[in-house]
């Protein structure tokens, strides 16, 4: 995966802010689905690290948290021997499929700002 090239590709906090909330919302879906399209084309299922993070983003998006979806989004990216310990419980691990309903849900999603 092209780790590089996606976390430069990520807005920045301050090009989000200086957006209207419905534009805020796309950029944060686009670059989700970046990464999704990355994952798919380079054939490689989330592990639980990418996966976990990946489904934060999307549900910042639901609350309208878009800096932090981009945050999320940018976790995901950790390289392996970067990452810390996952605790707690097993979590049930999300392919690309369900990452992808998850988002096109939120996408249907109307901001409340305008």
């Amino acid at each position: 995966m092209d780790r590089e090239r996606l976390l430069d590709a990520a807005p920045t906090s301050q090009q989000l802010l200086g957006e209207p909330y419905h534009r805020r919302k796309e950029l944060a879906e686009e670059y989700v689905t970046a990464v999704l399209d990355v994952l798919e084309a380079n054939k490689h299922e989330p592990d639980t690290w990418e996966a976990l993070h990946l489904n934060l983003a999307i549900g910042d998006i639901v609350m309208m948290k878009y800096v932090l979806s981009i945050d999320e989004t940018m976790c995901a990216l950790t390289p392996p021997e970067e990452r810390g310990e996952i605790h707690g419980e097993r979590m049930r691990r999300r392919s690309v499929p369900d990452l992808r309903r998850f988002l096109r849900h939120v996408a249907g999603i109307a901001t409340v700002h305008t």
